[in-house]
């Protein structure tokens, strides 16, 4: 009897190490995981509030004031940034889980306030950037930001996906590639010939390109 109190007693043990062991590992891992997602919420809210600030800082002419009032506007969205970037659940920045689209966006954003605010500068201050883009104009080239290429082309696509993830996939457990590709094809088909939209006029997007494309190719 002795002997099995004992070995009891060394199971007990060795359990409670394991434990306590695993324990320490599971909050060091929590830990990491804080420090990890604050850190890039602090370096979220940085960048944002450097590309709000930065036209008033390139742009030559920019009132003390109106360096105030953008300041505020930075500090307020930084802020913001931070907070959602830091949360479990985000309430307003529902794509931060997309890394690498997340970062080829500010890039892409980041690039064009830059250009943009160097070339109006160059008006006043000219650079070899500015004087590249009178040299492209005079060939008769043209600046557009509301064509075809547009920075707002990407806001409707956006718009599809969110409505994609939370309709269907989300709420599907696909078992295999195939399934996936059948489900999200049975959606789209639901999504363009039967479902009416409200920015239609509650026609359907099929129903609206038939509507604008020639007679001909409709019959």
């Amino acid at each position: 009897m002795g002997k099995n109190e004992a070995a009891r007693h060394k199971v007990r043990e060795l359990g409670r190490i394991i434990v306590g062991q695993s324990t320490r590992q599971d909050r060091l891992k929590g830990s990491r995981q804080v420090v990890s997602r604050l850190t890039g919420a602090l370096v979220r809210m940085i960048l944002v509030m450097m590309l709000v600030v930065m036209p008033s800082v390139l742009l030559v002419g920019v009132t003390t004031d109106t360096k105030q009032m953008v300041s505020l506007v930075a500090l307020f969205l930084g802020l913001l940034t931070f907070v959602e970037y830091n949360a479990t659940y985000p309430s307003l920045v529902e794509f931060r889980d997309a890394p690498p689209f997340n970062r080829i966006r500010f890039l892409m954003l980041f690039a064009t306030v830059f250009f943009l605010s160097t070339i109006e500068r160059g008006k006043i201050m000219p650079s070899t950037l500015t004087e590249f883009t009178d040299a492209v104009l005079d060939k008769g080239c043209k600046l557009s930001m509301d064509g075809r290429g547009a920075w707002r082309d990407n806001v409707f696509v956006e718009r599809l996906w969110r409505t994609v993830k939370y309709e269907e996939v989300y709420l599907k457990c696909y078992v295999s590639m195939v399934d996936a590709h059948a489900q999200l094809d049975r959606f789209f088909r639901f999504y363009n010939e039967r479902r009416p939209h409200s920015s239609l006029d509650d026609a359907t997007p099929r129903e609206t390109y038939r509507a604008t494309i020639p007679i001909a190719v409709n019959q």
